[in-house]
């Protein structure tokens, strides 16, 4: 089995509906500035679809944790 096999990759509407982000608005601000904050780690783009892989997302998120502590 390779590493895309175990990926969980999500939409932005599932991603909210999911629990890890609060809004399906400020997760699209969050990814439109991907680039300078960091979440481009986590993205997948397959054309203008944009999937969120959530195992690095959450390394995003605890990366921005750590930064701020």
């Amino acid at each position: 089995m390779n590493k895309s096999e175990n990926r969980r990759l999500y939409t932005v509407r599932e991603a909210v509906l999911a629990g890890l982000w609060p809004s399906e608005s400020s997760l699209r601000w969050a990814i439109f500035h991907a680039k300078t904050n960091g979440l481009d780690s986590a993205l997948v783009r397959i054309g203008k679809r944009v999937l969120i892989d959530s195992e690095a997302f959450w390394n995003w998120i605890d990366q921005k944790r750590e930064r701020q502590a």
